[in-house]
């Protein structure tokens, strides 16, 4: 994967003004080590990492998630893109380094999600159902229809701006993207579980909160969109994302990310295949699928890794349905979403309002009720 030109990405995107230049010195000894996350060499969660930790400021007793690698071109490349990406359901950049001696040390301090992942969140689910079976024929624990609507509502947002360049809170029907000259789309190219965290909602001036640069979040959410006592979907992990105009943006056959969480169309990533992942990954919410809507290889096939690489691993996951418990609302709209062919799939900001629109229809309309997260549901600290 090609190096990226951070300056192009600076001219390209902006940096917000509140955010400092990426330090070419250690800023280690701005921080104290809390808890190890990952220890590197390739285990845990952050398999491109060699450490990951979460670390508190020493100054403003912030906490932050620190991940440190050395000569590391997919950390370099997450840098590049967290320092000019701004919005809500992103993981918010604090700060970092890249220093100029060989070997280069990296380093990235991002916001701290205190809630855990989306993957926790099934896996969760999944053993509570075990350690408490439903009696006979009784329906075991599902993921509320509400808060589904939530994550499928805030994944949304976040592809509308890193496709589109729109904001989130922005209510016009439809909303207006920016143009490519403007903004030149951004593929995630990773969207999964593993990489969709939680974290506790922050009120707009909870300044304890905050890191004294971090941008405070101006988003307005319709009465459909959650209760308060949800918390905020955060998209991060992108080491291998890209945009328009790099290098490696035109598919070359590679395989890019996480297979079992790609499109259809595997190994090309577009827009409208992000759509297709992220109504695979609340599918999987409904069904409590820990690794995915992808169904198992057939007993001759020579291999479960090929398969997985495979247009064929795709077939039937649409019919696959959400289930009894949820409405038809939103299994017509995921139904849409994971079509086969990817140019009759919605872009991302005509899903944001397709989303709105099936959330009236099902939480006000319906009077589906808006129900809480059970208390093991959520991981805490």
């Amino acid at each position: 994967m090609a190096r990226m030109d951070p300056y192009r990405m600076e001219r390209t995107y902006g940096r917000p003004e509140e955010r400092p230049k990426i330090s070419q010195c250690n800023l280690e000894h701005l921080f104290i080590k809390q808890k190890t996350l990952d220890e590197g060499e390739g285990r845990g969660p952050g398999a491109l990492n060699q450490g990951v930790y979460v670390v508190k400021h020493r100054k403003s007793g912030v906490r932050c998630v620190y991940k440190k690698i050395v000569e590391d071109k997919f950390l370099e490349r997450e840098i590049l893109f967290l320092q000019v990406l701004r919005h809500p359901n992103i993981v918010n950049y604090v700060d970092a380094f890249i220093t100029e001696q060989r070997p280069k040390e990296l380093g990235l301090y991002m916001e701290f999600c205190d809630c855990g992942s989306l993957q926790d969140l099934i896996n969760k689910y999944v053993s509570y159902n075990k350690e408490h079976p439903p009696p006979q024929n009784g329906p075991q624990e599902l993921i509320p229809e509400s808060f589904i609507w939530h994550v499928f509502h805030s994944l949304a947002n976040a592809l509308q701006y890193l496709h589109h360049g729109i904001c989130a809170g922005d209510h016009r029907d439809p909303p207006e993207p920016a143009t490519r000259h403007i903004w030149p789309i951004i593929l995630h190219r990773d969207i999964k579980p593993d990489n969709i965290f939680f974290r506790t909602e922050r009120g707009q001036n909870d300044r304890a909160l905050c890191y004294p640069h971090w941008p405070l979040q101006r988003f307005n959410p319709t009465p459909t969109e959650r209760p308060s006592s949800y918390p905020k979907v955060v998209l991060a992990d992108f080491g291998v994302a890209t945009a328009k105009n790099e290098p490696d943006f035109e598919p070359n056959g590679e395989i890019i990310g996480t297979s079992i969480w790609q499109p259809p169309e595997i190994p090309e990533w577009t827009a409208r295949g992000e759509v297709w992942v992220i109504a695979a990954v609340c599918l999987s919410l409904c069904r409590l699928l820990p690794r995915g809507p992808i169904k198992p290889p057939p007993p001759d096939y020579r291999g479960s890794v090929v398969w997985n690489e495979t247009a064929d691993a795709r077939k039937g996951i649409r019919d696959m349905g959400t289930g009894p418990a949820y409405s038809q609302q939103m299994e017509d709209l995921m139904w849409e979403c994971l079509r086969f062919n990817m140019s009759n799939r919605p872009l991302s900001y005509e899903l944001v309002v397709m989303i709105r629109k099936a959330e009236v229809e099902t939480i006000r309309e319906q009077q589906i009720p808006i129900q809480p997260l059970p208390p093991w549901a959520l991981k805490q600290g």
